[in-house]
């Protein structure tokens, strides 16, 4: 850090808090409207970083537009937002309501940022908020993108402290949150903070994987609960400020949910070790899981054999020290998925889909770890648990449709281990990742789709056979995955509500258009997925050399790819296709269902 940025902090806060002394808001209320002027002074840098860029490709008839930022990373200011024009609106000028209404025109620019800029500029004394503008306005000229971070915890650090015991709320000392850090060690995976505050715990994780020359974005997904509404703000901007602005979380990500219900929460407490139980197999389930499909590679494999013993050993070997390890009686464990089941029952009975799901992904955790540390299929334990949610069947086979028939483990198992763990690259949002396997199995059983379960599980066996296999029948199964690949678009464009269009790559390139980088190649390159004057190969070569045009490129590619060998099964049948070409297709359909599903969730078509 330059001794020059160390007196810019320094100068900033003592300046802003000698202003605070002369205002007749409380700490609190200051805190929000001087932490809202750091942001906006960050968006007008990272705007004006790529503006020229931007304005010398534009033309008369393809101007820039908000979308153009967005596919950077970057917010989109309008003019009346910029802080070097609000620090030079005339004197007699409504200042508070001036910058009241740039806040509003951002957040109307930027979606993303909906409920999440301060307003009430008005309160301030316009002298004091004329000498705020003048603090702040230079800094989109003289500092860099991380400045900018620092100085935001600087001022989140400072007024905890000036607001005595209530900035606890908010905030904990970044030296605490370090070293929690440094023990927990968050190279890869999900961080939970079930108080986050402002964000610092997340803030602190992302450095620990960028000082280890990994990308956080990449490695991380953060998941977070506040119970001060008004806090949830601080640590979007927090994580706006020190990452990509599209990474910021989703409404349905900080909704407020309650997960304590009728009992819900004091009961659930109870249940923390055997929760932590689960969770330590699924995570031992997953390495072993990754490790087989790492030997693997592309080359033509089962998860059959010795890979199948070895994988069901290590389950039942972890499974069986985790409930010994909380000396777990069998009562316990019927009372603990009893428990899991009943919690089911009443947020599916509120609507609440998103909280359902997630004690039904709990369920079949647990359900999993008794299973093998007791040596027991599903039809045993789904009677031992009974009706405890007063269906008319097993409530075990009301939650799991198809467990009975052995057709969701499979069909999960053999996607992670032939899609996720071979899956290409893509920015956070459409990552794909083991949790995504579960959303659209449980998705497709929602819609009444659940049978295709067994069709996947019965291609992917195929797939990883080292058996002969029925040419024919093989290339009859892919190409109807093809029509199920359209099926499957045609259902998500129905549930965004977007109006049908005839073509597949019309209907695709309608679904992507709230995802710029690949909308537009979509747009620009549909030619690739016709075969009419060129062989499928050469197109497939084609596709593969487009240019990156940003971190979703793969994913276009996946999508053209998937066009591709539908139009071209359909019109020239697949039956002279070679088996390896067959298990290429069938693994790209099946990718792409699993990116169009994730973008549904993700970047809703519009």
């Amino acid at each position: 850090m330059t001794d020059e940025l160390v007196r810019v902090r320094r100068t900033l806060w003592a300046a802003a808090d000698e202003l605070r002394a002369n205002s007749t808001l409380s700490p609190a209320e200051y805190r929000g409207l001087v932490l809202g002027l750091i942001f906006l002074a960050y968006a007008e840098h990272r705007f004006e970083q790529v503006r020229p860029a931007l304005e010398a490709k534009a033309t008369a008839r393809r101007p820039v537009t908000a979308d153009d930022y967005r596919a950077r990373s970057v917010l989109f200011v309008p003019d009346v937002a910029r802080l070097s024009g609000l620090v030079s609106l005339p004197e007699g000028e409504n200042l508070g309501r001036a910058i009241d209404d740039a806040m509003k025109a951002v957040e109307a620019a930027n979606p993303e940022l909906r409920d999440v800029l301060p307003r009430g500029y008005q309160r301030l004394e316009k002298s004091t908020l004329s000498e705020l503008l003048r603090l702040f306005a230079p800094l989109p000229r003289q500092l860099s993108g991380d400045a900018f971070g620092l100085i935001y915890e600087d001022f989140l650090s400072n007024f905890a402290a000036s607001e005595g015991r209530l900035g606890g709320e908010f905030f904990t000392p970044y030296s605490i949150v370090r070293l929690i850090v440094e023990i927990i060690e968050p190279f890869h995976g999900k961080v939970f903070d079930p108080a986050c505050g402002s964000g610092g715990m997340f803030v602190q994780c992302a450095k620990f994987v960028d000082r280890h020359n990994k990308s956080a974005t990449r490695e991380l997904s953060v998941y977070g609960v506040e119970q001060k509404e008004g806090t949830v703000p601080l640590a979007k901007m927090n994580l706006a400020l020190h990452g990509d602005i599209r990474d910021l979380p989703s409404d349905v990500a900080w909704q407020e949910v309650s997960f304590q219900g009728p009992r819900g929460l004091t009961q659930g407490l109870q249940w923390t070790e055997f929760l932590d139980a689960s969770a330590r197999v699924e995570s031992v389930r997953t390495r072993k899981l990754n490790a087989i499909s790492r030997t693997h590679h592309n080359a033509s494999s089962t998860l059959a054999g010795a890979d199948l013993d070895d994988f069901t050993t290590t389950q039942k070997r972890a499974a069986e020290a985790a409930l010994a390890a909380i000396g777990a009686t069998p009562s316990q464990i019927v009372a603990f998925l009893t428990y899991l089941c009943e919690r089911w029952n009443e947020w599916t009975g509120r609507g609440r889909q998103e909280v359902a799901a997630e004690y039904k992904r709990q369920i079949a955790l647990a359900a999993r770890m008794v299973m093998h540390a007791q040596n027991r299929d599903f039809p045993a334990l789904a009677i031992e648990v009974g009706r405890v949610t007063g269906h008319f069947e097993n409530t075990l086979d009301v939650i799991f449709l198809d467990w009975k028939k052995e057709a969701r483990e499979k069909t999960e198992l053999s996607l992670k281990h032939a899609i996720i763990s071979k899956a290409p690259s893509a920015d956070v949002n459409l990552t794909l990742t083991e949790v995504d396997v579960s959303n659209v199995l449980d998705w497709s059983e929602r819609i009444d789709l659940w049978k295709i379960h067994l069709s996947i599980e019965t291609i992917l066996a195929r797939q990883f056979s080292n058996s002969r296999v029925d040419h024919a029948a093989l290339a009859k199964e892919v190409e109807s995955m093809s029509t199920t690949f359209e099926h499957v678009v045609n259902v998500l464009l129905g549930e965004a509500g977007v109006l049908p269009v005839r073509t597949l790559m019309k209907k695709i390139q309608r679904f992507w258009n709230a995802v710029p980088e690949i909308h537009l190649i979509l747009m620009n390159e549909h030619g690739l997925v016709s075969t009419g004057t060129k062989t499928r190969a050469a197109q497939v070569a084609s596709i593969e050399a487009l240019p990156a045009a940003g971190p979703n490129i793969n994913v276009a590619r996946t999508i053209l790819k998937a066009v591709l060998y539908r139009n071209d099964g359909q019109h020239n049948a697949m039956t002279s296709w070679s088996e390896a070409e067959l298990h290429e297709a069938n693994r790209v359909f099946l990718t792409a269902i699993m990116f169009c599903r994730k973008n549904l969730l993700t970047n809703p078509p519009t």
